[in-house]
């Protein structure tokens, strides 16, 4: 089965919009106005509310006709993305298992080698040197904790 431009638009914004319905739900548990002013919850109410509305007028928008592209095959590009996009969603959800370092490492690993197909080598000293500049900037330097996962780092 070839994918489309217009089946892809429709796909993206379904994921798009299930994304902001994701951060409109959490954005509601958090405070949306403390008495210094807009709460955490302020700022990501409103960006997953116009994520939401802005990507189902998108899938709205190509079930009423083919985009103006026409129906032509997706490019290798789209499918990188969605590549890239499939590797992201996977980190978020390793994030709680293996912390901030070791996902920020293997994002960098997937996208590098997995999507990019750059060499292994020099891919595999950027997923070491990234995280540890994080961990060196915002642990070290400003006192920051990043997220940690089961494993303790």
């Amino acid at each position: 089965m070839t994918v489309t431009r217009t089946d892809a638009d429709r796909i993206a914004g379904l994921l798009l919009a299930g994304l902001g319905a994701f951060i409109t739900a959490t954005a509601l548990e958090w405070d949306l106005m403390t008495d210094a002013g807009p709460g955490p919850g302020f700022f990501p109410l409103f960006y997953g509310i116009a994520m939401t509305v802005l990507s189902l007028g998108l899938v709205l928008q190509r079930f009423a006709g083919p985009s103006e592209g026409g129906d032509a095959p997706v490019a290798p590009e789209a499918r990188r993305a969605l590549a890239v996009w499939s590797i992201l969603v996977g980190g978020i959800l390793l994030l709680p298992v293996l912390g901030f370092p070791v996902v920020l490492g293997l994002l960098t690993l997937g996208v590098g080698f997995g999507v990019y197909r750059r060499p292994f080598g020099a891919v595999a000293l950027a997923a070491v040197l990234v995280p540890a500049g994080f961990v060196v900037i915002f642990s070290l330097a400003l006192g920051v904790d990043l997220p940690t996962g089961w494993l303790g780092f």
